[in-house]
C-alpha cells in the first residue's frame, strides 16, 4: 500500500528547529541527578530483590559450568531453574557482570541492568513514536514521557524498585523496540526476530502483551494507510521461534509443572481507567493530568477535522485495556493466567498513550525547546525513591544470615515464622536471608513456577496456639531444620515448645532449632543429588521433601540392614507437586537408603537441536553464496563506474 500523502492522513507536525539530541543530553543529565538514590553500595530496593539475587547466583554458577538449566533448590521445594521462566534476565545480568571485568558483583550488575533498562525506555519509545509517524522532536517527547508510566504491578519505577518486578522492567524496552520494528516503514526481520527471541526467554508474560497489543498496532497502522510488510513479519517470527526454541520447547513440554498462581486482583475496566487518570496507578502525576488533557484535545481535533490518524492515536490505549479486560472475562474459567494481564498490561497501554500526548505538545510551536525540556523534566521527576526503605539490612539480620550458614546442615532449609514483610531494613527479610546465607528458604518466590501447592498456605499461615503443633510437624516434612522468629508474639508462642530449641537471639530476631522426627532424613546433599534415609510403612507412596521434576532419577535403593538393593521401587508425582517414592509391592516395613540424581531432561536436547538446525537453515536461506557474490559484484561495478 502507498504511504499517505494527503494532509488529512498525516499527524500534526512538530517543530523542527530544536533537535532531539539536545533533549537527550538534558535527559541524561537530569537522570544522573534524579537517580542518585540508587547509586552506592546498598542493594537495590524491592520486595523480590532477595529472590532474584538468589536465582542469579545459581544461574551464574550454572553458566560458568556450561549449563543453561539446572535444579534450583534454594526456594520453596526447588524446581528446574529456567524451564518455565526463561534465563534471558539472568543472561543479561551475567553479561553485564562479565563485561565489567570484575568491577561489578551480581548485586551491582542487577542494579545496573535495572537502571539501564529504565533509562532505555525513552529511546525505544522514541523509535515506536517514529514508526507511528511522528516527527523526530515529537517522537522524543513521547519517548521521554514514557518514563512517567509506572505501576506497582507492572513495569516502571514502582514495579522495578518497589515490588522488585525487574524482569518485566527489562522486558519493557524490548517490547517497545519490538513494536517499533513491527510497524516500521523499513522492515528489519532479523533484528525484530532477535528482539522477540530475547523477549521470549526474558519475560513470557510481556511476550503475550507484545503479541496481543501488536495485533492492534498493525490494525492501527493499516487504518492510517501505513504499509505493513507481512512477509517480513513472517520471516521475523521464524527467526524468533528458531532462536528461542531451545527454551520454549522444554517450557511447553513442562507446562504441567506449574504451581499455584500468584497475582493481584484486577480493578474493573472503568476503575482501572479512573486510577490511571488520577495518577494513582499507571501514570505518575502530573503527567497523568497532562495525558488526560492531551488525549481529550487530540480526540476533539480528530473529530472536528476528521483526522483518522489522530483518532487512532487517541483511542488506541483505551481499546487495548478494554480488550484485556474482555479476555479475562471470557477466558478466566479456562485460563487462570489471564487474570495477570490487565495489571501487567496497564503500563504498556499507558506507553501507547504517550504518542498522542506528544502530538498535542508539539502543536505549541512558540514554546520551542521549552516544551521538550519541560516534558523531559516532568518525566525524570518521577525518579524518586519508592515508598519503602532502601535495602539496608540491620546488623541483626546480617548476623543471622552468617549463623544460618553455619548451623543449617547440607540439604536442609530454614523457615521464617511470619509473612515476609518486616522492619529489618529490607522488604522481605526471609528472601534476603536465603540469598545472603546461601541456605535454602521455604518462602514462596514465583510460586506459579514452583511445584508444591500446599506450601503457600504453610508459609503465610498466621500462627496461634491452635495451629502451632501442626505447623511445626509440616515444617519437618519439608526438610526445615531451623526456624526464625521476628516478633515478640511469635517468640512467646515458641517458648516452651519441646520441638524447638532456642540457639541465638539478636535484637528481635531469634534462631530456633527444630527437633522433629520425620520419615525422611537427609544423609547427603549436593547441587543435583540427594541420599535419603526413609522409614517405610504400609504407605502406597512416600512424599519426598523435593519438588517434582522429570529430571529426577532413582539411582539406588538399599535396605538399612545391608540387604540387596531393590530395583522395583519407582518415582512418581504427588497431587501437590512433590516428588514421591512408590515402594514396590510387598515391601517390608523398615528403613532404606535411596540415592536420587537429577539430569537434564532429554526434551532440552530436542530444543537445542531445533535451534541449531533452524538457525543453520535460515542462515543458508538469507546468505546464499550466489546472493553474496551478486551483491559484491554490484558493489564492484558501482565502484568502477564512479572511478571512471
Amino acid at each position: 500500500m502507498k504511504a499517505p500523502t494527503t494532509p488529512a492522513e498525516q499527524p500534526i507536525k512538530a517543530q523542527s528547529s530544536p533537535t532531539s539530541l539536545v533533549w537527550i543530553m538534558v535527559y541524561l543529565a537530569l537522570s544522573a541527578w534524579a537517580l542518585r538514590w540508587l547509586w552506592g553500595p546498598n542493594l537495590t530496593p524491592g520486595i523480590d530483590t532477595g529472590g532474584h539475587l538468589t536465582r542469579l547466583d545459581a544461574a551464574w554458577n550454572l553458566f560458568q559450568s556450561g549449563h543453561l538449566d539446572g535444579w534450583f533448590d534454594q526456594v520453596s521445594l526447588g524446581y528446574q531453574m529456567h524451564r518455565l521462566y526463561g534465563p534471558g534476565f539472568a543472561f543479561i545480568v551475567a553479561t553485564t557482570k562479565a563485561v565489567s571485568f570484575g568491577l561489578l558483583s551480581i548485586p551491582g550488575a542487577y542494579k545496573a541492568v535495572g537502571a539501564l533498562s529504565t533509562l532505555a525506555i525513552p529511546f525505544t519509545g522514541m523509535a515506536l513514536c517514529r514508526s507511528l509517524g511522528l516527527k523526530p522532536n515529537a517522537a522524543w517527547l513521547g519517548g521521554a514521557l514514557m518514563l512517567a508510566v509506572s505501576s506497582p504491578f507492572s513495569s516502571g519505577l514502582e514495579g522495578a524498585f518497589l515490588m522488585g518486578l525487574m524482569p518485566q522492567q527489562v522486558a519493557a524496552p524490548l517490547v517497545l523496540g519490538a513494536w517499533a520494528l513491527t510497524i516500521a516503514a523499513r522492515p528489519r526481520p532479523v533484528m525484530l526476530g532477535i528482539t522477540v527471541a530475547l523477549l521470549t526467554v526474558t519475560h513470557p508474560y510481556s511476550l503475550v502483551i507484545y503479541v496481543f497489543f501488536g495485533i492492534f498496532l498493525l490494525g492501527a497502522a493499516a487504518l492510517r494507510s501505513l504499509r505493513i510488510h507481512w512477509f517480513e513479519l513472517i520471516k521475523a517470527a521464524l527467526v524468533a521461534l528458531t532462536l528461542s526454541a531451545w527454551w520454549w520447547i522444554p517450557a511447553i513440554s513442562g507446562s504441567d509443572l506449574r504451581g499455584p498462581l500468584t497475582g493481584w486482583s484486577n480493578p474493573a475496566f472503568l476503575e482501572h481507567l479512573k486510577l490511571a487518570a488520577s495518577g494513582e496507578r499507571g501514570i505518575f502525576d502530573p503527567v497523568a493530568a497532562l495525558t488526560v488533557l492531551s488525549i481529550g484535545g487530540v480526540a476533539v481535533v480528530a473529530v472536528i477535522k476528521r483526522r483518522l490518524a489522530l483518532a487512532v492515536l487517541a483511542l488506541l490505549p483505551f481499546v487495548l485495556m478494554a480488550a484485556l479486560h474482555l479476555v479475562v472475562y471470557l477466558s478466566i474459567a479456562h485460563l487462570p493466567e489471564a487474570m495477570l494481564f490487565p495489571n501487567r498490561g496497564l503500563t504498556f497501554a499507558a506507553y501507547l498513550a504517550m504518542p498522542a500526548v506528544a502530538v498535542a505538545l508539539a502543536t505549541f510551536r512558540t514554546l520551542g525547546l521549552a516544551s521538550g525540556v519541560l516534558a523531559t523534566a516532568l518525566a525524570v521527576a518521577t525518579f524518586v525513591p519508592p515508598p519503602v526503605s532502601l535495602y539496608e539490612p540491620t546488623n541483626a539480620l546480617v548476623t543471622m544470615a552468617a549463623e544460618l550458614t553455619e548451623v543449617v546442615p547440607p540439604g536442609y532449609r530454614f523457615a521464617f515464622a511470619q509473612v515476609p514483610m518486616s522492619a529489618e531494613g529490607v522488604a522481605a527479610p526471609s528472601r534476603y536471608l536465603g540469598w545472603r546465607s546461601s541456605v535454602a528458604d521455604l518462602t514462596i518466590f514465583g510460586s506459579e513456577w514452583a511445584p508444591g501447592s500446599e506450601i503457600s498456605g504453610l508459609v503465610y499461615e498466621k500462627l496461634s496456639r491452635g495451629n502451632l503443633d501442626d505447623w511445626l510437624d509440616s515444617l519437618g516434612q519439608y526438610r526445615v531444620s531451623h526456624v526464625i522468629s521476628a516478633t515478640p508474639e511469635v517468640e512467646a508462642l515458641f517458648n516452651g515448645q519441646t520441638q524447638l530449641e532456642l540457639l541465638t537471639q539478636h535484637e528481635n530476631l531469634a534462631l530456633w532449632q527444630l527437633n522433629a522426627e520425620t520419615a525422611v532424613q537427609v544423609q547427603e546433599a549436593g547441587a543435583e543429588h540427594f541420599q535419603l534415609q526413609i522409614t517405610v510403612g504400609d504407605e502406597s507412596e512416600i512424599l519426598l521433601p523435593i519438588g517434582y521434576s522429570p529430571g529426577w532419577h532413582l539411582m539406588n535403593t538399599t535396605p538399612a540392614n545391608g540387604g540387596e538393593p531393590h530395583s522395583k521401587h519407582r518415582l512418581g508425582r504427588s497431587r501437590n507437586g512433590q516428588l514421591a517414592l512408590l515402594p514396590a509391592p510387598n515391601t517390608a516395613p523398615g528403613s532404606m537408603q535411596i540415592v536420587l540424581r537429577w539430569q537434564l531432561p532429554k526434551v532440552h536436547l530436542v530444543g537445542w537441536l531445533t535451534t541449531l538446525l533452524g538457525t543453520t537453515v535460515l542462515t543458508m536461506l538469507w546468505a546464499r553464496p550466489s546472493q553474496v557474490i551478486a551483491r559484491q559484484t554490484r558493489r564492484w561495478r558501482y565502484q568502477l563506474h564512479r572511478d571512471e
